[in-house]
């Protein structure tokens, strides 16, 4: 007969709901919004360049909740508030923080793509937002120094506030129980530590990893997509796997083309929710699996990481 496994600790009942962990998201992505935009007024000249990224953001949310409206329509869901509830606010401003610069035709490609996609895939959700991004990286003309956004700020240090604000605002989740943690943990600090060894073996300069850090934008992805509580494992250990695999895939990707490998590997692992949630159970009350799985990673790190030299060199 089979046995039931008992849990003897406490069962904590959270007060957060749904609204307000994507309330505490907006608010941490305001931040980035109200960055670039006071950005623009500063360092551009013109008068039609320091608006354009508010225009940009205006017209990425309001073709998002219009094609939003129109699906509750055909779905006969005629109320608004529903639309405010469906994480629509939270993929345009995702999206509008990457395409606000772009050109307007690129800005509406992206946003259609990305609000019907997040209607008609229905495991994408918040990632639905990747779409529209890869959009604006293949056909936007970005340069590194207005990659996004993101990036913009005064003087020398414009490429590094990415990752400042998106650890600030890591923090801020985290203190509010608003995120899962382990996967940006995982995931940033496997991606990490290949590309260290990586770097160091073929020689190049270490300010490189930095460099990839930056262009990928894989704290900032980590953090707001990558981690978002609708299409990720529940437990603890399929957080760890799913941050473990976004980690390689995202090293591996990066070789190719760096500004895409953060959302293409989110969206590839995403694929694999499913699997990994039934798998992660088992490694609870299973250490011969544990060790089997992990035996698995180390192994595919290190055929991965002669495999990275390589392409470097």
């Amino acid at each position: 007969m089979r046995e039931f496994v008992v849990c003897n600790g406490l069962a904590i009942k959270s007060d957060n709901t749904k609204n307000k962990i994507m309330n505490r998201y907006v608010f941490s992505l305001l931040v980035f919004l109200l960055l670039s935009i006071i950005t623009s007024f500063i360092t551009n000249n013109s008068f039609i360049d320091k608006i354009y990224p508010i225009l940009g953001i205006i017209l990425t949310l309001g073709i998002c909740f219009i094609v939003e409206y129109i699906f509750m329509l055909m779905r006969k869901e005629y109320s608004i508030k529903r639309i405010c509830d469906n994480n629509i606010l939270l993929v345009g401003l995702i999206l509008s923080l990457f395409a606000c610069n772009s050109s307007f035709l690129i800005i509406i490609i992206a946003s259609l793509i990305t609000s019907i996609s997040k209607n008609l895939i229905k495991y994408l959700d918040i990632k639905s937002s990747l779409l529209g991004i890869i959009i604006v990286i293949l056909f936007g003309n970005i340069s590194l120094d207005s990659y996004n956004s993101i990036l913009l700020l005064m003087g020398n240090y414009k490429i590094y506030m990415s990752i400042i604000l998106s650890i600030i605002s890591y923090i801020y989740l985290f203190y509010n129980k608003s995120i899962k943690y382990l996967i940006p943990l995982t995931s940033i600090g496997i991606y990490f530590i290949i590309m260290l060894l990586v770097t160091l073996f073929s020689g190049n300069n270490l300010y490189d990893i930095f460099f990839l850090v930056i262009r990928s934008n894989i704290v900032f992805l980590s953090v707001f997509v990558a981690s978002d509580f609708v299409n990720t494992p529940i437990s603890k250990e399929g957080e760890i796997i799913y941050g473990i695999l976004l980690g390689l895939l995202t090293s591996i990707i990066s070789m190719f083309n760096v500004e895409l490998s953060m959302v293409i590997g989110i969206i590839i692992v995403t694929l694999f929710t499913n699997i990994i949630d039934m798998y992660s159970f088992k490694l609870r009350y299973n250490k011969k699996f544990y060790n089997i799985l992990l035996s698995i990673f180390l192994v595919l790190i290190l055929i991965d990481i002669p495999i990275l030299i390589h392409i470097m060199k």
